[in-house]
């Protein structure tokens, strides 16, 4: 007997669920489509009336636009702005070294974007049960701090399927001549690759990329092999990769001297005129330089009210200083017995020429996955090319290679991205980003707390333990997440340390109107007799001294600020005004 809506069954066992991409070739149909009408006309459908005849054009209609059920798929359009990075990494030759060089300029901008998606309405055909079988998004226009006015994005990249990026560029050789033809190698992690080749235009366009970086190899005849490795891909975003490629065979490496050489672009042959002196001439490789770690940040560096100066009006005051990279505002402010008051600001200054911004969020869920951008900002006066590390955890698993190498010009900055996973909860966990290089570096480490994913549940429950009844019994649901209960046991030798306890928590300074300040100052009497009638006082040897001095304390605040308050009536009045409504 097997369960059907005809005849249920309460006794099917499921033994296996099999799911399958049910909207591949449509989706690569519908991409392919967009971009060529964006190509065209520089437009991204916001209408359905302007996609149908985009659709029909491609020959997707009838029952390519049925969704399982039989039913036409919905198309829902969207603008909205998003904060991100413009990746642009670039390659060229460094004569001095006689090897390949990368620069990866990231610039924050704001982006203008477009989406649509197609989605079915499930079996039942009812809207809140929409989901989403393909999302294509463009970049529209994108503006950085330094543009006045927004620029219009690239007509070349097509749309991009949602969750994915893309890697596009011009191969040029050395004389800045566009190379055609020339064969474009994308390497992904578990081996596998995607190629193409560039056009007229010497453009090459690779999409449909997961969130990572990538190893792109250039090939093509009469030129050397050029690499480049570590290029960071974004979800929703196209990396820019321009790429030189220099005269010569495969196996062979071009080495120029100082002296200038005219290159024959058109022929291999000009290798053989290369001078080699520079073969050998290599220092040996400086260590990496070892920064001091920096892991306290507090929000409050000195906070000191109890300090009394000495005769002389000195006093001297010891504390950790903080690790942050700030302009630190320093305010003391200091009264006599005889009631003087003096103030005095100054600010106190921490720098240091290289340093990392790392500021990854307080709080995740389990399961959360995001791309985190790490700033380097040097201020010195020479270009740091820096070995970017961020230190694995048991909290998460890295989406994207630990390492990467990041170049900042003088005087600027530049960002690093990773991309990670929280997979365990963590109470606070740690996050540890490390930039070096021989001469300079910086190490950040900072807290994040992962929470379970699911739902927080806080309850209390107390007992007696008294004769035999000495255990506590704890219910917890069996829908409790494993590893995500957190307990806090109080144990009071009678009932007047409980009350204590509950009057330490809610007594406080008193401040407010006037019924604010006797409610506050009345729980605090109510703790001084307490207090007196178990013999305890400030002069006591156990902790409940302590409760008694902030209590008489809260009291003696109180009665010196009710006066200020009584009206010629006798009674209060709520701010001290002049009014005679007292009560």
């Amino acid at each position: 007997m097997f369960d059907s809506q005809q005849k249920p069954s309460w006794d099917d066992v499921q033994e296996w669920t099999s799911s399958v991409h049910y909207f591949v070739r449509e989706t690569e149909d519908i991409e392919r489509a967009l971009a060529e009408h964006f190509a065209a006309t520089k437009q991204f459908p916001q209408t359905e009336d302007e996609l149908k005849p985009i659709l029909a054009i491609a020959h997707i209609s009838g029952d390519r636009l049925l969704d399982l059920w039989g039913r036409p798929y919905h198309f829902t359009f969207s603008k909205r702005s998003r904060h991100w990075d413009r990746v642009n990494v670039s390659t060229y030759y460094d004569y001095t070294a006689a090897k390949e060089k990368r620069v990866t300029e990231v610039t924050p901008v704001t982006q203008e974007m477009a989406f649509l998606a197609v989605s079915s309405y499930g079996p039942e055909n009812q809207a809140e049960q929409a989901f989403n079988v393909a999302e294509f998004s463009r970049v529209l226009a994108e503006q950085s701090s330094k543009d006045l006015n927004k620029k219009p994005a690239s007509a070349i990249q097509g749309p991009l399927p949602s969750g994915s990026g893309a890697i596009t560029g011009v191969v040029t050789d050395q004389s800045g001549a566009v190379v055609t033809n020339a064969t474009v190698t994308v390497l992904f992690q578990n081996g596998q690759s995607e190629t193409t080749t560039t056009d007229s235009n010497g453009r090459y366009l690779i999409s449909s990329l997961s969130a990572g970086t990538y190893q792109v190899e250039f090939h093509a005849a009469g030129f050397q092999q050029t690499t480049v490795t570590r290029v960071p891909v974004q979800p929703g975003s196209t990396v820019n990769l321009d790429a030189t490629l220099h005269v010569g065979t495969v196996s062979e490496a071009v080495e120029v001297s100082a002296q200038a050489v005219t290159l024959n672009t058109e022929s291999a042959e000009v290798a053989s005129t290369v001078a080699k002196t520079i073969q050998g001439t290599a220092s040996a490789e400086k260590p990496l330089f070892t920064p001091r770690l920096r892991k306290y940040f507090p929000e409050t560096l000195v906070w000191k009210p109890e300090v009394i100066t000495d005769d002389h009006g000195r006093a001297h005051l010891d504390f950790p200083m903080a690790d942050n990279i700030t302009a630190w505002s320093m305010s003391v402010v200091a009264s006599t017995e005889a009631g003087q008051v003096g103030v005095a600001e100054k600010e106190l200054r921490t720098f240091q020429p290289f340093f990392i911004e790392h500021d990854p969020p307080k709080v995740l869920t389990e399961g959360d996955q995001i791309s985190l951008p790490v700033v380097l900002r040097n201020y010195s006066d020479k270009q740091q090319t820096l070995l970017t590390e961020l230190k694995s955890e048991e909290w998460f698993s890295m989406l994207s290679p630990p390492q990467q190498t990041v170049t900042v010009a003088a005087g600027g900055d530049a960002n690093g991205v990773f991309t990670f996973k929280a997979i365990a909860r963590a109470n606070p966990g740690k996050q540890r980003v490390t930039a070096r290089n021989n001469e300079t570096g910086d190490a950040v480490e900072r807290e994040v707390q992962v929470h379970p994913d699911g739902q927080e549940i806080s309850f209390t429950t107390g007992r007696l333990l008294a004769g035999e009844n000495q255990t506590l019994e704890i219910q917890v649901p069996p829908t409790a997440i494993p590893g995500s209960i957190d307990a806090e046991l109080r144990i009071y030798p009678n009932l007047i340390a409980h009350v204590l306890d509950a009057m330490n928590g809610i007594a406080k300074r008193p401040a407010g109107c006037a019924e604010q300040i006797t409610s506050i100052g009345y729980v605090s009497l109510q703790a001084l007799q307490l207090l007196n009638k178990a013999g305890v006082d400030a002069a006591a040897k156990d902790s409940r001294a302590q409760v008694y001095a902030g209590a008489l304390k809260s009291v003696l605040d109180a009665y010196a600020l009710l006066p200020s308050l009584q009206q010629a009536n006798g009674g209060f009045s709520y701010w001290g005004n002049t009014s005679q409504d007292g009560h």
